[in-house]
């Protein structure tokens, strides 16, 4: 996807004030976290979004495959850093949620590729 260099700098900015806000809301210690009530589905969310914005980044799947495996790793280090933070702790329920998160976000990206080559 071709983009100006303004824009690819805008969209760069906004995967990076998302890869930010993901780190520290989950890094800060519960107490100063508002209770969530689906705390799985955020998790989901902010990764597929992630994906998502990522795509607009990338030239071809095989990149945004390599970013995808970066944010699963990103997921991870998160998860183990959390254990150092007062009233977190690791939990491989939330990195599931990240994984389907990266997963349906690449999926969309692969039906869309392919409805819009298809056409």
């Amino acid at each position: 996807m071709e983009l100006s260099v303004f824009t690819s700098e805008a969209v760069l900015w906004l995967f990076a004030l998302s890869a930010m806000l993901v780190c520290v809301g989950s890094l800060l210690p519960a107490k100063w976290m508002p209770p969530i009530k689906h705390d799985k589905f955020a998790h989901f969310v902010a990764f597929g979004g992630m994906v998502l914005i990522a795509r607009v980044l990338v030239e071809t799947l095989h990149e945004l495959a390599v970013w995808s495996v970066g944010l699963l790793i990103a997921g991870f280090c998160i998860e183990l850093l959390q254990g150092f933070v007062p009233g977190r702790n690791f939990c491989w329920k939330d990195l599931l949620a990240n994984a389907a998160g990266i997963t349906s976000g690449m999926l969309f990206c692969l039906l869309l590729e392919y409805a819009l080559v298809a056409n």
